[in-house]
């Protein structure tokens, strides 16, 4: 029997109920995952087919978390596996595995990517006249997402209700329906179809609902405040037969709305599904004392949410410090002067220090800084081992010879290395696939030497790619990935060609390293799972290659430099929270208007990530296209009482300005505090 005793008296509420929706909502730091895991253990103790629960969240590693965490508790990996506990994104891809070809799609389908998405939106566009100078294919991308996440199809979008997707909805339309037609004859879906095509599937098979809804009889969602209207129906579909929904999240904490996500999903739950019981965790085991009160503080000024204040039998800790610096330069450096100092007389390792903040172009200053210091850091966010080209070429590869009918796919190897096959040809080859004569661009490689138009070098060209490709594909079912992988890559001759192209002998041998690395890569994986194969590869890697990614970077003792988005979910002992001006926190361009309420709810998780310490810095000055522009404080300051705070001794402040301008300056700055906090 699962042990429920060291739980506080909300979590056991919350473990122990079993029949009928409920809303936990769970603050920061508050135990949430705690939850999850023991009311799994429990369902399990009461007698709940470990097939029949579902515990669905928005990242790997929490699922990850979520497996080995039951795993230690209820000691029996095999029960474990007959469980599901997924991604949304992942069970949507388990969903369409069984059931796509309902909606006419082929049985055997592959996910693309952003990069991918943005190659179909440019080719649709340019074969179709749209003119990119004056719409934009990532913003038009954007904006399909956007009307995707709502569970629009281009027929749905209207000028007047959808004018804020994109300033021309006819154009949006035109461009919409021709890349989902795009997508259908590469024989592919992005990542909101994986989402919004199995809520098709629901409301159009309603056999196919049935058998999804009555196979889990318990479900659980964690982050729900991050949710998106198609997730919400997804998640309606799944619980229709039984009713027994948990949601977990708190909507405090919502910070997605840029991508999709809706507050009102956690705010009207209740109404959504009748009968549900509330359950509130305000119990904080994360942050000291003062950093939660100023957290409270600050969050405590939005109008619209769940009334509630999280507590902490913590000590209070130390106060949060502030300091105000001339310009973006020198606040990176004090920040980098202050922490190292920290460093060495508290004796912590770098991986306990964090700097935050709002926007990726922020983090240079701060690079710089660290990188003439050496100190070791780590950038969260930047590009990712899958994205870097000989990498995502190669996998290209693979597509091609999973699904042939991948066209984006193909565009990108057909003449890589180079074969002698030009635009001309390649141009021609699509033709005919306009032209309805072939189904796909593979199809008409295939019939080449029927093609009009076409040389005979360039006939031969094409020809030979082709039975090169099906070599391959014949020896799929015979060869391990991973040497499937390293025998293309001779084959084709890459490694020669890298020498070639590439002048710089370390350039090339840095391109090569990163090959022999995925071979790696490709090796581990067939160790880690039972039944390695090609499809399942392809899915692994599309789904969640940015995490593992980031989670090989946390082997490091380094400081996270790391935006406020991406910081969710994380904690870390010392946290420097910086440039909080207006302009950042809360972010808006000039002459628009902030959402200052999601603004806000960025700041209070900022402030939350921190444990022990917290410091919040800004700049007076910051420098824009050859300009120094004045700076704001962050309106947000003003709700932290000034009894929390305290200025990082103004010595210190001094080594990063001039001795002319540092009596002005913090003049002014002390100046400046005394009013804000007095207003």
């Amino acid at each position: 029997m699962v042990s429920l005793g060291h739980l506080n008296p909300e979590q056991r509420d919350a473990v122990l109920h079993q029949r009928g929706p409920l809303l936990i909502l769970a603050g920061a730091g508050s135990g949430k995952t705690r939850v999850i895991v023991h009311r799994i253990a429990y369902l399990l103790d009461q007698g709940e087919a470990p097939q029949g629960i579902l515990a669905v969240s928005f990242t790997n590693r929490a699922v990850r978390e979520m497996e080995e965490r039951v795993a230690d508790m209820i000691k029996d990996r095999s029960i474990v596996k007959k469980l599901t506990l997924s991604t949304f994104h992942s069970l949507g891809v388990k969903i369409l595995r069984k059931e796509l070809q309902r909606l006419g799609y082929p049985a055997r389908f592959t996910i693309y990517d952003p990069s991918d998405q943005l190659a179909l939106v440019r080719r649709v566009m340019r074969e179709n006249r749209i003119d990119e100078t004056f719409h934009n294919a990532k913003d038009l991308l954007a904006a399909i997402s956007q009307a995707k996440n709502l569970f629009l199809d281009p027929p749905d979008l209207n000028h007047n209700a959808h004018h804020e997707l994109y300033n021309n909805v006819m154009v949006l339309k035109k461009t919409y329906s021709l890349y989902e037609d795009g997508l259908r004859a590469c024989g592919a879906v992005d990542f909101d179809d994986l989402i919004r095509l199995p809520v098709k599937i629901f409301r159009a098979f309603p056999e196919a609902l049935h058998t999804w809804s009555d196979r889990y009889r318990q479900i659980m969602v964690d982050e729900y405040q991050d949710t998106n209207r198609a997730q919400l129906l997804m998640v309606e579909c799944l619980a229709s037969v039984h009713k027994n929904l948990c949601v977990v999240g708190d909507d405090d904490q919502s910070i997605y709305g840029w991508r999709g996500s809706d507050v009102s999903n956690i705010l009207n739950f209740g109404d959504q599904f009748q009968g549900t019981r509330v359950i509130m965790l305000t119990q904080n085991y994360r942050c000291s004392g003062h950093i939660l009160t100023a957290a409270n503080k600050v969050i405590a000024q939005n109008k619209t949410r769940y009334d509630k204040e999280l507590w902490t039998d913590a000590n209070p800790g130390p106060r949060i410090g502030l300091a105000v610096l001339p310009d973006e330069e020198q606040e990176a450096r004090y920040t980098v002067e202050h922490l190292y100092e920290l460093k060495h007389n508290e004796k912590r390792p770098w991986r306990d220090f964090a700097i935050l903040y709002r926007t990726n172009a922020q983090s240079r200053a701060f690079e710089d800084a660290l990188r003439q210091e050496r100190i070791p850091y780590k950038l969260v966010g930047g590009q990712t081992f899958f994205e870097r080209k000989e990498v995502k070429d190669t996998l290209a590869y693979l597509k091609v010879l999973y699904q042939p009918s991948d066209e984006i796919a193909l565009r990108r190897i057909i003449n890589y290395p180079p074969r002698s096959i030009g635009t001309t040809t390649i141009e021609r080859l699509s033709e005919t696939v306009r032209e309805g004569q072939y189904n796909s661009l593979y199809q008409a490689c295939e019939h080449v030497g029927d093609i009009e138009g076409l040389g005979t070098s360039a006939k031969n060209a094409v020809a030979e790619f082709i039975g090169q490709i099906e070599d391959f594909r014949s020896r799929v079912p015979h060869l391990s990935l991973s040497a499937l992988t390293l025998r293309l890559l001779e084959e084709i001759r890459l490694f020669p060609y890298m020498h070639r192209e590439y002048k710089n002998p370390n350039e090339a041998k840095s391109r090569i390293d990163n090959l022999s690395s995925l071979i790696n890569a490709i090796e581990q994986y067939e160790k880690r799972v039972d039944s390695p194969s090609l499809d399942d590869y392809l899915e692994r890697i599309t789904l969640d290659t940015r995490e593992e990614d980031d989670e090989r970077e946390t082997e490091k003792d380094a400081i996270t430099l790391i935006t406020l988005h991406g910081a969710k979910g994380l904690e870390y002992p010392v946290v420097y929270l910086v440039g909080v001006e207006d302009g950042f926190l809360p972010f808006y361009r000039q002459g628009e208007d902030p959402n200052v309420e999601e603004e806000r709810r960025l700041c209070y998780v900022g402030i939350t990530r921190a444990k022990q310490r917290l410091y919040i810095l800004r700049a007076l000055e910051r420098r824009r296209f050859g300009r120094n522009l004045e700076r704001e404080p962050s309106r947000f300051l003003k709700d932290i009482p000034k009894e929390l705070t305290f200025f990082l001794q103004a010595d210190q402040q001094r080594k990063a300005q001039s001795e002319e301008e540092r009596d002005q300056k913090f003049k002014s700055f002390f100046s400046e505090i005394n009013s804000l906090f007095s207003k």
